[in-house]
């Protein structure tokens, strides 16, 4: 029995090392590599009707950046494309947290099925305005 409390330390501090130190790995929500290098039509045949859709509206700056979102299990895929050739300019994966924030950069990434330092993409953290270290999503920018 003397042994007992050691051990069971040694095995909570094992644990906590093996989860990154409070992290808890999250499924992906989104498969965003699979959709980087597609056209918006691309990407629409696999996430099927977005829930949110601007391709109607005209700026009046003539401008011809657009957006479609999907959601998921509470968290949005906003995908900002140019209208005239369909292209994709970056992926948004926002937060599901309930106050529209969140410090936690890797759940951000683990719900987009991203990675950091990709050759086909640059991730970029969205900062929540006013809350220093906390982000509302992050933007994957296809490279190319």
């Amino acid at each position: 029995m003397k042994n007992f409390i050691p051990v069971a330390a040694l095995l909570s501090v094992g644990v906590l090392a093996l989860s990154g130190c409070g992290h808890t790995p999250v499924d992906p929500v989104f498969d965003v590599p699979s959709l980087v290098g597609k056209d918006i039509n691309g990407v629409q045949a696999i996430l099927s009707t977005p829930s949110e859709d601007d391709s109607n509206k005209v700026w009046p700056n003539g401008d011809d950046e657009h957006l479609k979102t999907w959601s998921k299990q509470g968290v949005d895929l906003m995908v900002d494309y140019h209208l005239n050739t369909g292209k994709v300019v970056d992926f948004f994966v926002g937060t599901d947290d309930p106050s529209g924030a969140t410090s936690d950069t890797q759940k951000l990434l683990e719900q987009g099925n991203l990675k950091e330092n990709e050759s086909a993409y640059r991730i970029e953290m969205t900062k929540a305005g006013g809350h220093p270290g906390q982000y509302t999503g992050l933007k994957a920018v296809p490279n190319g």
